[in-house]
């Protein structure tokens, strides 16, 4: 499983940890091989939360170390953060997420088989 969240919301993160955890967990199990990936957001916010101007950067509300410190509570086998606008972040995600459910494979039980 992949569970997202803002880098420029602490509640983002909060929910993550309060309500999407638990229900990734039962869904699979506690074994299921989680990541968690922080997202730079498309559009830069202002303090009110609307789309700031032209040229403007995100503000950035979690830092790596509060994102890490998050994973390693819910147990999740990688924190990564991805910048949208970069295909090479998106890619780098994406490669992640295979390798660790090819490395996973062999160790648990699939809990959705496409046919």
């Amino acid at each position: 499983f992949v569970l997202c969240f803002s880098l420029a919301s602490r509640t983002s993160l909060r929910n993550v940890c309060r309500h999407w955890a638990s229900e990734v967990r039962k869904e699979g199990s506690t074994s299921t091989p989680v990541i968690l990936v922080g997202i730079a957001p498309f559009k830069p916010m202002d303090v009110s939360g609307s789309p700031a101007g032209k040229g403007a950067h995100f503000h950035r509300h979690v830092t790596s170390e509060k994102g890490s410190k998050t994973a390693r509570t819910l147990g999740a086998w990688r924190y990564l953060e991805c910048d949208i606008q970069s295909s090479s972040s998106v890619e780098a995600v994406f490669a992640e997420v295979v390798r660790v459910s090819r490395f996973a494979r062999g160790k648990y039980r699939p809990i959705c088989l496409m046919q």
